[in-house]
């Protein structure tokens, strides 16, 4: 039996997070959530968010794509 190997990618596509002290956002997608940590940690604050992931799995020869 032969494995199929997979091309894959993934990577963050949104994020937001939201101080429950001050109400202060941070949102952009690359550094919102090393911002957050940051706040919480000059701050004192609680900071709460979500990060959004996108993927794809590729399973088709090299000669199909």
């Amino acid at each position: 039996m032969s494995v199929r190997r997979i091309r894959k990618s993934i990577g963050v596509v949104h994020a937001i997070a939201t101080c429950e002290d001050c109400g202060r956002t941070f949102d952009g997608y690359k550094n919102a959530q090393a911002l957050a940590a940051q706040h919480a940690k000059v701050y004192g604050h609680r900071v709460f968010g979500e990060v959004g992931l996108a993927f794809t799995y590729d399973g088709r020869e090299e000669d199909e794509s």
